[in-house]
């Protein structure tokens, strides 16, 4: 419990800050949906975790299902929030148009024909199928709690990356939200290395 708190706290102290400041008016759908993703990652460890438990070893086909769900799920909000049906989505926007071979700073454009379909190619393939297939096998060996918390460091993660890459500037919160990630994921390691296995009806160590 006191790794959780540190979590939350944590990545309060990174995420909440702008929207407080922005008030109520600077608050989107977008801020809304970010904020119930810790509900719904933590509610899919949880269920994941307790899958693995009684499937050891249909780490792929349980990866494919939660591929497969994301897919349909995006695209019924695709759907919803254009009013277009799946066959009238514009699909041609992830492909490259094309570009003439002829054309001043060909190098450049053709780069920028394959923005899109390079994107998408990316999140769906590694940073969707390839993390969910990485999660289904560490779910066999690792706890949905201790999970949760060494994943709860990933907006911590993306404040280093915006600063070494992008030049984002690190204030106070930045540096209080990581201290209270990382005391978390600290906390959470030394619980896990102390634990005692239960003895059984035999009076035996369930290990």
């Amino acid at each position: 419990w006191t790794a959780t708190a540190l979590a939350v706290a944590g990545v309060a102290c990174l995420e909440l800050p702008g929207v407080i400041e922005n008030g109520l008016a600077g608050l989107s759908l977008g801020d809304v949906v970010a904020l119930g993703q810790p509900l719904g990652f933590g509610a899919s460890y949880i269920l994941l975790s307790q899958t693995m438990e009684e499937h050891p070893d249909d780490q792929t086909p349980l990866a494919a299902l939660q591929c497969v769900l994301t897919a349909l799920t995006f695209l019924v909000i695709a759907s919803a929030s254009t009013g277009l049906g799946p066959s009238e989505l514009p699909w041609e926007r992830m492909l490259p148009s094309g570009v003439d071979p002829l054309a001043p700073e060909v190098a450049t454009a053709v780069m920028h024909e394959w923005t899109v379909p390079v994107a998408v190619a990316y999140t769906g393939l590694i940073s969707t199928a390839l993390t969910i297939w990485i999660q289904a096998h560490i779910f066999k060996r690792l706890p949905a709690t201790d999970a949760s918390v060494i994943l709860a460091t990933e907006p911590l993660w993306a404040v280093l990356c915006g600063y070494l890459l992008l030049g984002d500037a690190l204030g106070m919160k930045d540096a209080v939200g990581g201290v209270f990630i990382m005391g978390a994921l600290f906390i959470s390691m030394g619980d896990g290395e102390t634990e005692t296995p239960a003895p059984n009806a035999t009076g035996q160590s369930s290990e």
